[in-house]
């Protein structure tokens, strides 16, 4: 079997990915490879589709007054 090593993970999507191979009792790189084998057979999208986590804001983002004040 071939290796295969990422790099710059961003810290929230490592998170998730910890929290998925939690409730699914298994490692990080087997959550990691059976993510990537659903969506080469077409069976698993790539959102996640747990309403608690929310998509990551976008490279260079920072939030406004009003982003955080909506927030609450």
């Amino acid at each position: 079997m071939a290796n295969l090593t990422l790099r710059e993970v961003p810290e929230s999507l490592h998170g998730w990915l910890k929290q998925q191979a939690t409730r699914h009792r298994g490692s990080v790189n087997k959550e990691v490879l059976e993510l990537l084998e659903g969506l080469q057979r077409g069976t698993t999208t790539a959102a996640p589709k747990d309403p608690e986590i929310k998509p990551a804001p976008p490279p260079g983002y920072r939030p406004t007054v009003c982003d955080v004040a909506g927030s609450r």
